[in-house]
C-alpha cells in the first residue's frame, strides 16, 4: 500500500481487503494500527520492513496465484467479520446515554 514504505502514517488496507486483493505494505502504519494488526494476526497482510524485501516478496507473490488467492480470501473475510462495527459502536454509546 502507497505511502507505508517510504512516509509515515500509511494508507487505508480495507478497501483492497474487501476486493480480496492480496496486500503488502510497509513498517510505517501510524494511523492505522489497529486494522494492520488484525490483519497480520489473521496472516491476511504482508509486511516487508524495506524496498528490498518488498521487491522480493512481491515476485513471490507474482509468482504464485494461490498464495495471492489465500492471502486475498483471508482479508476479505476479515473485512467481513469485522463489518457492522459502527452500528455496535451505536448501540453501546446509546447504552451508556
Amino acid at each position: 500500500m502507497g505511502k507505508s514504505l517510504t512516509a509515515h502514517g500509511g494508507q487505508n488496507i480495507i478497501e483492497p481487503a474487501a476486493y480480496r486483493k492480496p496486500i503488502m505494505v510497509g513498517p510505517n502504519l501510524e494511523n492505522f494500527k489497529e486494522v494492520v494488526g488484525d490483519f497480520l494476526a489473521a496472516d491476511a497482510v504482508i509486511q516487508v520492513p524495506d524496498a528490498q524485501t518488498l521487491s522480493d516478496r512481491l515476485g513471490e507473490l507474482l509468482a504464485d496465484r494461490s498464495m495471492q488467492t489465500k492471502y486475498g480470501e483471508r482479508a476479505a473475510a476479515l473485512v467481513q467479520e469485522k463489518r457492522g462495527s459502527l452500528e455496535r459502536t451505536l448501540k453501546l454509546v446509546a447504552g451508556v446515554l
